[in-house]
């Protein structure tokens, strides 16, 4: 039989997790450690595999997302990501929390599992754009955990002070350059971006994409939305803003960059490629994970070429799709906003095709992608 530590290095964090039955006791008892003195040290070193082994696996296959209270990564080289609906993910690393948009209030929305009130620690709240589903429990989670809020400054940090959160827990940025931001073993960069533009296009009853989308719901939607439910949507969606700057001043992309190496680029809009995107990648020329916004145009078949120009731009080793989830509400009160479903087959499709060494991955709300940021290994919900 060959020695253990001829036998562990071989088997995956998944394989190790399902051995963990065996104690340091019963590993005695079986004669697995045998009596030499070296023999025992390598065994125990195997205990200790087995542990992290056993941490890791908890981390994959948990649910609960580090903010509420869940596993954090113990491996110093590992970052796990979460999707938290639309643009939302949580970050993970070496003890911190980072959430990227916070917007988990969602009256008229799927249930993610997860409400703001949940949430008891983050460390650094990072906004891509101050609308309302990116941008709407900022203020709140910050109040409550003492995170700072990262987000642009034409737009976002009034809509912050707006709902008391101090200045001092505010980091206004205008992503034009000159602005690195340092974090235990990380930096952050904030490029200018645009936002999504909408379909401009009428159809003969002079409706666009969006309002035809709007009138099949509201056809299918029986009974439709109660005046509670309107409401309630419509608190939400004052606690962000429509400010036309938004678009062109308020959107954000951030670079951040391990001490590794590793970069990922986070974007939770997919707007029209600006100068300072191009002149970052320009310089870069390629990152390790890039997430990018994929909705507006309505269908996949035309919202594909948008998203995937910004990928392409980005040429990452690992792509995950962003604010492609059904989202419903409301500006007055009375009338529905509709975004549908947006596929992601199709992007993936055209990544195939086009970007074959690019991975993707798209994951159930609050599932966990653990990334190793020194070997690029990629461990989720399936493997373990």
């Amino acid at each position: 039989m060959p020695a253990l530590k001829h036998v562990f290095p071989v088997l995956d964090h998944c394989t190790l997790s399902s051995l963990r039955v065996l104690t340091r006791r019963e590993m005695f008892k079986t004669g697995l450690m045998g009596g030499a003195g070296a023999a025992g040290v390598a065994a125990l070193g195997s205990v200790a595999n087995l542990a992290s082994a056993e941490s890791a696996s908890e981390l994959c296959t948990s649910l609960v997302p580090a903010a509420v209270g869940g596993p954090m990564p113990s491996d110093r080289d590992v970052i796990s990501l979460r999707w938290l609906g639309c643009a939302c993910f949580e970050l993970a690393y070496r003890n911190q929390v980072i959430l990227l948009d916070t917007w988990y209030d969602r009256p008229l929305c799927r249930d993610i599992g997860l409400t703001p009130q949940q949430v008891v620690r983050a460390n650094t709240i990072f906004i891509g754009h101050a609308h309302f589903d990116h941008i709407a429990d900022a203020a709140s989670i910050a109040l409550r955990t003492g995170a700072t809020v990262v987000t642009d400054q034409a737009v976002g940090a009034g809509v912050l002070l707006s709902q008391r959160l101090p200045a001092n827990q505010i980091r206004s940025v205008n992503g034009l350059g000159g602005e690195l931001l340092r974090f235990n073993g990380f930096t952050v960069q904030p490029i200018l971006a645009h936002h999504s533009v909408l379909p401009g296009s009428l159809n003969s009853e002079g409706e666009n994409a969006g309002q035809e989308i709007n009138d099949a719901y509201l056809a299918l939607t029986n009974p439709p939305f109660t005046s509670d439910d309107l409401a309630a949507s419509l608190a939400v969606v004052g606690r962000g803003s429509f400010d036309p700057r938004v678009a062109t001043q308020g959107t954000i992309a951030y670079l951040f960059t391990f001490d590794s190496g590793y970069r990922m680029v986070w974007l939770d809009s997919a707007g029209p490629i600006t100068p300072y995107l191009q002149a970052a990648m320009e310089k870069l020329k390629s990152t390790n994970l890039a997430i990018v916004g994929y909705a507006a145009q309505g269908f996949p078949r035309f919202q594909v070429p948008v998203t995937l120009s910004l990928i392409n731009l980005f040429n990452p080793d690992l792509f995950l799709p962003a604010h492609h989830d059904e989202f419903l509400f409301t500006r007055d009160g009375t009338s529905l906003v509709t975004f549908s479903d947006m596929a992601t087959e199709p992007l993936f499709q055209a990544m195939r095709e086009s970007r074959p060494k690019t991975k993707t991955f798209s994951g159930l709300y609050r599932t966990a992608v653990c990334i190793n940021i020194n070997t690029g290994e990629i461990s989720d919900r399936e493997k373990c």
